[in-house]
């Protein structure tokens, strides 16, 4: 990290490696707050780039005693984070992420990791708002969670089933059952407690108008069909920019079926042409999903 290091305002740590706690074995989800991107990469298109279709993804790894550790490195602003994860953007790419648990595990200041902190507070109250009339009328916290998180996964194209979104769900199920509580007088609708007493006890009652409740369906529809558009303009972005891209396929064909591949120099240097002989491994190893970044 080097290169624009000191524009760097904040690290957050998100996905499954963080529940899992198993960075020697899978590839960890780190997003980059910078302060602007032309400071951060030091190089105009490439801050262009950044800018235009946010965020640029870079994969990086780290020798260390203990091994080999690897991370997706998601760029976007300070400014942007804030923006995205409050509802600024209407797609859920940061507010449904950041609804979920994502320590900040470095901020330059007080003033940053405040600021930091806020944002992932607000993607908690925007997720839970904008799913709120889809939710049962009666219901336990994971039940609102499940609808929530089943909706922000199905804009970004990625169908986790119920077993997965309640393993999700177990795994920090304190976090989720305290952020609802703390939200729940800000939510568009009041939402009454029924239930207290043991954690598998709280219930909660509310009642959204039935043309809330088309209003937000139509919003999610839409959601997952300019989901549809982004993934692909950020698959064409990222084979330009992503990289160390040509390594992380690399490591994932040895994760997924135990045989290492080893490029030649210019199939490093040249990724775009590397690409096809790496997807032919990847299909003779019959890896389905390449570019998946185990967003959980």
């Amino acid at each position: 990290m080097a290169r624009g290091a000191g524009s760097v305002a904040a690290v957050v740590f998100y996905g499954s490696c963080r529940r899992t706690g198993s960075l020697g074995e899978g590839i960890a989800d780190l997003y980059i707050l910078v302060d602007t991107y032309s400071a951060y990469y030091g190089h105009r298109p490439r801050a262009l780039a950044a800018h235009v279709l946010r965020p640029t993804v870079e994969y990086r790894e780290l020798n260390t005693p203990w091994g080999v550790a690897r991370a997706k490195c998601a760029v976007l602003t300070l400014a942007d984070f804030e923006a995205g994860a409050s509802g600024g953007w209407f797609h859920s790419y940061l507010w449904g992420r950041f609804a979920q648990p994502a320590p900040v595990v470095y901020a330059r200041d007080g003033q940053v990791r405040t600021r930091t902190v806020a944002a992932r507070a607000a993607a908690v109250a925007t997720l839970l708002a904008r799913s709120q009339p889809l939710w049962p009328g009666r219901f336990h916290p994971f039940q609102a969670w499940s609808r929530a998180l089943r909706l922000s996964y199905g804009a970004e194209l990625r169908a986790e089933g119920p077993l997965r979104i309640r393993r999700i769900y177990r795994a920090d199920r304190a976090y989720y059952d305290r952020a609802l509580a703390a939200v729940r007088d800000r939510l568009p609708w009041p939402v009454d407690l029924l239930e207290s007493g043991s954690p598998g006890a709280v219930r909660y009652r509310h009642d959204p108008p039935a043309r809330a409740q088309r209003r937000c369906r139509r919003s999610w529809a839409v959601r997952r069909i300019q989901g549809r558009i982004l993934t692909l303009l950020r698959l064409i972005k990222g084979a330009f920019t992503f990289r160390g891209g040509t390594d992380y396929l690399l490591w994932k064909i040895a994760r997924h079926t135990g045989r290492r591949v080893h490029p030649h120099p210019w199939q490093r240097r040249h990724p775009l042409l590397a690409a096809p002989w790496l997807i032919w491994k990847l299909v003779r190893q019959g890896e389905q999903d390449p570019t998946r970044s185990g967003r959980s």
